[in-house]
């Protein structure tokens, strides 16, 4: 991963003459409104983004150290790290509406069987299971 986010920063700095490149693109937006018989159209918007060399360079530096983040989370864990100590919770007001993990943070600190409470309520699948080929590779 280190090795594909050094090439990916080299592309970006100018030292490669990358033949696929784009600094923005175009989103279509949707207008909120109800197709009546009263309704003026248009329904939609189109508005093309464009990005500098810049916010381009730091969108990449913050993206490589969130993932590097990730992984030193996910090694720390792996070996064993309290996760009260890698990742505690942080809470937001929009844990209420946005969090299907809302009920276990409470459950996890309570002393309460908490594995039972994820076996009850979550199923386990393999995450990267989407992302497999047709010809199961």
């Amino acid at each position: 991963l280190i090795e594909y986010l050094d090439l990916l920063d080299r592309q970006i700095g100018g030292e490669s003459q990358a033949t696929e490149w784009t600094d923005g693109g175009i989103i279509n937006m949707l207008r909120k409104s109800k197709r009546t018989a009263r309704a003026k159209p248009p329904f939609y918007k189109r508005k093309e983004v464009r990005h500098s060399i810049h916010e381009l360079r730091n969108f990449f530096a913050r993206t490589s150290g969130e993932i590097l983040r990730i992984l030193q989370v996910t090694q720390s864990l792996e070996s064993g790290v309290d996760h009260h100590v890698v990742c505690p919770p942080s809470p937001t007001r929009d844990c209420a509406w946005d969090c299907p993990y809302m009920q276990l943070c409470s459950i996890v600190d309570d002393g309460s069987d908490a594995q039972g409470f994820i076996d009850a309520s979550f199923v386990v699948g393999d995450p990267l299971r989407r992302y497999a080929t047709v010809d199961g590779s």
